[in-house]
């Protein structure tokens, strides 16, 4: 689908103004809709990572925090590869987790990132990094900004484009997200029921809440259905980790 069709969608189901703003029609509910879909976009990519690519990140030595690009809209999984060459993943835990691994001296032999924390823009690992550790990680892009200017210039927009990257068969979820705005801003889709108040909108939110679970599940199954690969090494250790049946260990506590 592309912006205007969405939004064609929206404006006919809940009667908004969809007029291009012009001096005869100084009405703000096409820009509306607009800003609604560019957020919808950005919503669905991080709740559904439907849309992933991968990068490297080199990390210095001995170096615990780091920044992520404003690019990035999320981080999906992280991989280090050891001295073979195999990948490890890394492993997602609190905040004070790595605080207390960089405290006690927690060491890898070799030097290399087996947890990781992702608050913002805000990335740490540990153990330290020893030289020339790059990170390979998947991530959700930050989607192209289509212009929400009041006209139908950028109405052509494709959402599937890479640039935006929300898969042809997944539009209908952003259709639903413009709806649960839209019915806040025109005090739909509320009430009372059973006793209970229901602010405007939370009909179209419940939709699209349920439209999001199911594309999650879908794309779960996208892989196909099979009996899970078997992993060696420690438990805490995910992926190809290290071998417990040499001795002594790689893994060490310093």
């Amino acid at each position: 689908m592309t912006r205007g069709e969405i939004i064609f969608e929206v404006s006919r189901s809940l009667g908004l103004d969809a007029t291009p703003v012009s001096v005869d029609n100084p009405g703000d509910e096409l820009i509306l809709m607009q800003r609604w879909v560019n957020r919808g976009i950005s919503d669905v990519l991080v709740k559904t990572r439907c849309f992933l690519d991968e990068a490297n990140m080199v990390l210095d030595q001995d170096v615990s925090e780091y920044r992520i690009d404003s690019s990035i809209l999320a981080v999906d999984e992280i991989t280090v590869p050891d001295n073979d060459g195999r990948p490890i993943t890394l492993m997602e835990v609190p905040n004070q987790t790595i605080t207390e691994m960089l405290a006690t001296g927690y060491v890898v032999a070799p030097a290399i990132p087996s947890h990781y924390y992702i608050k913002g823009t805000l990335m740490r690992v540990a153990p330290l990094p020893g030289d020339g550790i790059t990170l390979r990680f998947s991530y959700v892009p930050r989607p192209a900004e289509i212009p929400a200017d009041g006209t139908s210039a950028a109405d052509d927009t494709d959402l599937a484009d890479n640039t935006i990257g929300v898969p042809e068969e997944f539009h209908d979820v952003i259709v639903s997200y413009c709806l649960w705005q839209g019915a806040q801003y025109d005090d739909k889709g509320g009430g009372f029921y059973r006793g209970h108040a229901f602010a405007p909108g939370s009909a179209y939110q419940g939709l699209y809440n349920d439209r999001i679970k199911e594309i999650r599940k879908e794309l779960r199954g996208k892989a196909g259905r099979g009996m899970h690969m078997a992993r060696i090494g420690y438990p805490d250790r995910t992926g190809a980790g290290w071998r417990n049946d040499v001795y002594p260990s790689p893994l060490r506590r310093g």
